[in-house]
Parts: C-alpha cells; structure tokens; sequence
C-alpha cells in the first residue's frame, strides 16, 4: 500500500512539474511586447499581363498589454539584400491586437516593373504601440469562403453587434487565412458601413482576393470585426 501510494504521489509530482513548464512555455512577457510569426512576398502576372506583389508581416502579442498597430511601411529585398520596392500605408488587420492574438501587416499593389519575379524578402517599419483605446470586437458569425460567378475568392457572414451600444458605419471585416499546413495565405477583408444596433446583425461580403488563393485553398481563418479607431 505504502509502494503503491509512494508511486502515485511521484507521479503526481512529474505531472505538475511538467503542467508547470508547459505553462512557463506561453507566459506572456509583462508589459507590451510582440514577435513576428511569418513574413513572405510573392510575386506575379495576372491574365492581363500585370504585375502584383503581395507582401506581409504576421505578429504575435507577447505581452500583458493590448497593442495598437498603426499603418505602416515596409522594404522589399531581392536576393543580394538590395532595395527593390517599398509599400506605404500598410493596413494592419486587427487595429488593436490583444495578448496572445496573431494579426498581420498586409498589402497587394502593382509591383514595379523591374522587381524580381522571386527571392524576394520584406523588412518592416512596423508602428505597434501600448493601446490607448478600448478593444471593441463584434462577433462573426455564419463565416464562408467561396468563389463567385466572376471566379473571385471571397468572404461572406454576419457582424453580430453584441455589445450595448449602436456600432457605427466604419465596421471593418478581416477574415485571415490559413492554409492546411497552417501557412498564412492573405486576409480577405471589407468595411460595412451602415449602422449596427445593439443586439442586431448584418451581412457582408468581403471584396474579392486581390491575393493568389483558391477557395478551397483555405483551411481555417481567424475573424476579426471591429470599428476603425485612432491612436494619437
């Protein structure tokens, strides 16, 4: 009995050891604090000849404290660590990041004419900040990704206003997207701009990917839905 009683307690004892590692594993680090999760650029032609680049920087809050991000730019660099292109007024996705959430620093635009089709990297001048605002988040419901008659990849759902007060026009939408390995994709986004009662709903429907993505290319998203709010 005494054997049996000695084993269970050892064990015990290697079970909260190691609960407690894991846990030390993903504490946050006190006070405001981010990491970058993923980065690429892809460039490409589309069926008119034109050539896009979509670019992005997705970070982590590891911190105790609520983030701002701001619009930001970022470089791009070719193989050699040259300078190659810049994109300005990067929109983040969400405004306000809160601990242990991941978002992203995305953009798609026209590429310069003379950026390299591949090996390329993005640098960032990412502006994350302490929040001074309050997090408001409306809940997404009844989330699809489909592809419409004009072949485009699209988002479409509910904004559940949730909270006790009216939502304002200026609703955005960001529905980030994963890929089966878990591999960021793009986000799909829009902004609903009627208004929103408390306790009510209303539909939307994301603009069409201006990224590379199939439907079916998309595993799992992560929806955010919160009004536009600015930092001074």
């Amino acid at each position: 009995m005494k054997k049996t009683l000695s084993f269970v307690l050892a064990l015990l004892m290697i079970l909260s050891v190691t609960a407690y590692a894991s846990e030390e594993e993903f504490t946050p680090e006190p006070g405001a604090h981010w990491e970058e999760v993923s980065s690429g650029v892809k460039v490409w032609k589309n069926s008119i000849g034109s050539k896009w680049v979509h670019a992005w920087i997705e970070i982590r809050n590891t911190g105790t404290e609520p983030l701002y991000l701001s619009s930001a730019s970022m470089d791009l660099e070719d193989a050699a660590g040259d300078f190659a292109q810049t994109l300005k007024s990067v929109n983040p996705f969400p405004q306000i990041l809160m601990p242990g959430e991941v978002g992203v620093y995305d953009e798609c635009t026209l590429a310069d004419d003379d950026l390299p089709m591949k090996d390329l990297t993005v640098t960032s001048r990412l502006d994350v900040e302490p929040a001074k605002r309050s997090c408001i988040r409306y809940d997404v419901s009844s989330l699809k990704i489909k592809t419409d008659k004009y072949k485009q990849t699209k988002a479409t759902g509910r904004v559940e206003n949730g909270t006790d007060e009216t939502a304002d026009g200026m609703i955005y939408v960001a529905v980030l997207c994963y890929n089966k390995k878990g591999a960021y994709l793009g986000t799909l986004w829009t902004i609903v701009t009627d208004d929103i009662p408390a306790g009510d709903r209303q539909g939307f429907e994301t603009m069409g990917a201006d990224f590379e993505v199939k439907a079916e290319d998309v595993a799992s998203t992560v929806a955010y839905a919160y009004p536009y709010q600015f930092q001074f």
